[in-house]
């Protein structure tokens, strides 16, 4: 490997360890989201559907009710918990949801940050979202993503990509999309450490979400979220939502350096915060109780609510047994050798590597090649393993010239 490759070297390509990441001086103050710049996200209706009735807490429900709350539950859990909507899902609300908006999806711009005639950056960003399917149900298209160039009247630019899950997942991922890039721009620690004002924009997007008349109780989002400024990267993430960076040797070979880890149930450090708050992991069991699938976050005593990560934005019933909002940051100078960005939701990365991904962009002359391809590539590997299921994909890639 040549002296180009020597950063990062020896790492493993989901195992990042970058800088330290959110500086430690930084105080922690939350957002102040009622301000002037962000007072225009507050408008809610637009998103959907009602709240049900309270059904009570879990531990004054009947056998019976337990039951038929654990039996839907399951069902989401197999229909829904991924991204898939049954026949008949929320046919009973008013989605404020445009329908066309959820099928597929492309941008692109080219971006120039910079303060002055040093570290400029320049950088062609695109990005595409293709609806998945499943035979015999309807699919709508729970991936949301967006490309934010001056924000808050800075040079820096914000990228976001949201896979939601659940019945509403549609619903959250769109409310993410549309508010948390406010939240991060209106942060009062935006300017002088925005690493840390976009980890606490996520806690302020949940907890407004939260608040909202959207049914959050069986829905969420995972989160990747991007700050360019200028020659620096700060990324955060919850989820399985994945970041990657591909850069290029002294050889001319490529390497990829990873800058998220999937937040996975059993990872050590999840599972405990689960168990700790008297959740439980454990992969679901087919009628012979042979274990199938990745391992879920349950309740201790019930089969509800299933998510195979471990951190999300929503997800009520699942926050009281250990899911948290909460990102992990990473922080990633950019160097002459640094040629592209990959952030993708995990309809992507289900049959593709890291090193997979970038091999295809270092193949391709823009972002927009690059993202028809990888769509297509995934697309084609999920109808070949999956019998014709297709999740949702979300791909956006930056261009570092």
């Amino acid at each position: 490997m040549g002296a180009g490759c020597s950063r990062n070297a020896g790492q493993p390509s989901d195992a990042p360890k970058i800088t330290k990441g959110v500086p430690g001086d930084a105080p922690s103050v939350r957002s102040q989201p009622d301000s002037e710049e962000s007072s225009s996200v507050h408008n809610y209706s637009q998103y959907g559907h009602l709240k049900q009735e309270d059904e009570g807490d879990l531990a004054n429900l009947t056998p019976q009710q337990l039951f038929a709350r654990e039996a839907r539950s399951r069902r989401l859990t197999e229909r829904i918990g991924e991204g898939r909507l049954s026949p008949d899902a929320n046919e009973d609300a008013e989605s404020a949801v445009d329908p066309d908006s959820l099928h597929h999806f492309r941008f692109s711009e080219n971006l120039v940050l910079s303060t002055g005639k040093k570290n400029v950056v320049k950088a062609h960003v695109a990005y595409q979202s293709q609806e998945g399917q499943e035979p015999g149900y309807r699919k709508s298209n729970q991936d949301t993503c967006f490309c934010k160039s001056n924000l808050s009247g800075t040079q820096r630019a914000l990228f976001g990509v949201f896979d939601g899950h659940g019945p509403n997942g549609h619903h959250v991922s769109a409310f993410v999309k549309d508010n948390l890039p406010s939240y991060v721009g209106a942060h009062s620690l935006f300017r002088e450490y925005p690493g840390q004002a976009l980890k606490e924009s996520f806690q302020t997007t949940h907890d407004r979400l939260m608040s909202t008349r959207i049914d959050c109780e069986f829905s969420g989002c995972t989160a990747a979220a991007v700050l360019l400024d200028k020659k620096t990267v700060y990324c955060a993430w919850a989820g399985d939502t994945r970041v990657v960076i591909g850069r290029v040797c002294d050889d001319g070979k490529f390497e990829t350096v990873g800058l998220t880890v999937d937040h996975k149930p059993d990872l050590p450090g999840e599972k405990m915060r689960i168990e700790k708050m008297k959740g439980r992991v454990a992969r679901l069991q087919d009628e012979n109780g042979n274990p199938v699938g990745p391992n879920r976050v349950w309740l201790k005593y019930a089969w509800v609510p299933g998510l195979a990560m471990s951190r999300a934005i929503g997800d009520g019933l699942a926050c009281r047994v250990g899911i948290t909002c909460e990102p992990d940051v990473n922080q990633y100078e950019i160097s002459a050798e640094d040629k592209y960005l990959i952030m993708a939701s995990d309809g992507l990365w289900e049959f593709l590597t890291n090193e997979e991904a970038v091999a295809i962009v270092a193949e391709c002359t823009t972002p927009e090649q690059a993202c028809d391809i990888l769509v297509e590539k995934s697309r084609e590997r999920w109808l070949r393993e999956e019998d014709g299921v297709v999740d949702d994909i979300t791909v956006l890639v930056v261009f570092f010239p």
